[in-house]
This record gives C-alpha cells, sequence and structure tokens, in this order.
C-alpha cells in the first residue's frame, strides 16, 4: 500500500512514503502536519527526490513526514488512521 523511498538509516525520523493514486492527499494535510515539497525549497516538488529519479508522477504523491522525540505511539497510530483513510 505504502513505499518508503527513504534511506532509513541515514535520518530515521524523517522520511518520505508515495501513496497510491487514489489517495486523497488534502485530507491528510488537513489533519496532520505533512510536506509534499522540498525541506529547503517550501512548495516545490524535492530536487533530492527528482535526483534519485522518483518519476514526477509520484513525486507528486509523495509526503514527507517528520517524527519528533516527543511524538508518542498513540500520534503514530492516528497519522497511520489518518493515511488509511485517505486512500479511496
Amino acid at each position: 500500500m505504502l513505499s518508503s523511498i527513504s534511506n532509513l538509516t541515514n535520518v530515521p525520523h524523517i522520511f518520505n512514503i508515495t501513496l497510491p493514486e487514489t489517495t486523497n492527499i488534502k485530507y491528510i494535510m488537513d489533519r496532520v502536519f505533512v510536506s509534499r515539497g522540498s525541506a529547503c525549497q517550501r512548495g516545490e516538488p524535492s530536487h533530492v527526490l527528482q535526483a534519485i529519479g522518483i518519476p514526477d508522477n509520484e513525486i507528486k504523491r509523495t509526503i514527507r513526514i517528520s517524527l519528533g522525540t516527543k511524538t508518542n505511539k498513540d500520534e503514530i497510530d492516528q497519522l497511520i488512521t489518518i493515511i488509511n483513510n485517505s486512500i479511496q
């Protein structure tokens, strides 16, 4: 259902997931703080994802999630539920 495109050995608390084409990404973004663009270029597609060869149609369906030191299991479970509910 979800495919990770991050190398979790580099920065394990920040990761990207590419969602299925049937996902309502606005539904997710209205409920949790995630990003669709590059961390250093607000609103722009991630040049890093482009550089590693991710096709543009997948970049448009990719969100970046950052977990903090105070992120707890309940919050992660809530995020998973929201993502699952967004897939139509």
